[in-house]
């Protein structure tokens, strides 16, 4: 299964369980709405009550206080997107060396989408939503040969042309909504793996492009289980090797099969507690109140004899 097939069997799945979710949501919007409406009219008179006991100078110290809170945090917003957004890449950036920009140029990458950053760690990797661009440290060019360099500029030329990073935040927006952790790390593991996989095959020297891969990871370390980089070096020492990706393809099928299942059922069971519940709506409660008040009456009216004074008097009290 190629990368692009595993992340629509994760859409897939994700849209059945967030369309099963919202069905199962519209399901119980009638008591939920009737719920909501008191604890609106509890909080409105809640602030009500406030209102009328707050003093001006109370009030104007709740005010400064939460505009000092919401000054705070807009300063620590805007801090945080200079952090992520603002491009450590752009300060750290190198002007581009002729071997490196004919490299790019002979693997189908125009200049403006190679950079170059100043880092002592030696990697290369394809960063930017909209308009992909491959970024080689320094580290990673003083490291590898000419030859290597073009191994890795192949690999990395496939994810700008497949738009890995938008595929991935897309993957990860998908992946939020699934609850359960250990499932979200293999769907991750398995689409990220296919990618690098897929990649990976691009190379046109699939021995030099396992030789730039030792070199970038140095020092050295071990992996613990099945990671992409155990795949990738897999697939170099055996060409008959296949990833298997199956938990993509479950998780779509099964999260399938239950949203249609929940969207069948769960409207129709939770219709019928609510139609029985005690706690039901209070207009409907009221009506089956009046029909046992009146079938009671009724009981009463047929087992009284007309001399039955009590018994008279006890219907004329009700």
């Amino acid at each position: 299964m190629t990368s692009g097939r595993i992340l629509a069997a994760i859409s897939v799945g994700t849209a059945a369980l967030v369309a099963s979710v919202a069905i199962l949501g519209v399901s119980i919007m009638p008591p939920a709405v009737a719920t909501l409406a008191n604890a609106a009219h509890a909080v409105a008179y809640t602030c009500a009550a406030v209102w009328a006991e707050i003093t001006r100078s109370q009030l104007a110290g709740a005010i400064v206080g939460v505009a000092l809170a919401a000054s705070i945090l807009f300063w620590f917003g805007v801090l945080l997107a200079r952090f992520r957004l603002g491009g450590r890449l752009g300060r750290g950036s190198l002007p581009l060396p002729a071997a490196l920009a004919a490299l790019a140029r002979e693997n189908g990458l125009v200049e403006n989408q190679v950079r170059l950053l100043a880092a002592d760690r030696a990697f290369a990797l394809t960063t930017g939503l909209w308009q992909p661009r491959v970024v080689v440290t320094t580290a990673a060019f003083d490291k590898l040969s000419l030859a290597e360099l073009a191994a890795v500029l192949q690999h990395e030329a496939h994810h700008v042309r497949q738009r890995e990073p938008l595929r991935r935040a897309i993957l990860s927006a998908l992946l939020a909504v699934i609850p359960h952790a250990t499932l979200r790390k293999k769907l991750r593991a398995a689409y990220i793996t296919a990618s690098e996989l897929e990649a990976d095959a691009h190379a046109h020297d699939q021995n030099i492009l396992g030789a730039s891969i030792l070199r970038l990871v140095a020092p050295p370390t071990p992996a613990v289980g099945f990671s992409p980089l155990d795949a990738r070096v897999e697939r170099l020492l055996n060409p008959n090797f296949r990833y298997s990706t199956r938990v993509a393809t479950v998780f779509a099928i099964v999260t399938l099969v239950a949203a249609l299942a929940v969207d069948f059922i769960a409207p129709r069971a939770v219709q019928a507690v609510y139609n029985t519940h005690p706690a039901m709506s209070t207009e409907t409660h009221l009506a089956i109140c009046r029909e046992q008040q009146e079938r009671t009456l009724q009981s009463c009216q047929q087992s009284c004899s007309p001399l039955s004074i009590m018994c008279s008097c006890a219907m004329s009290q009700e």
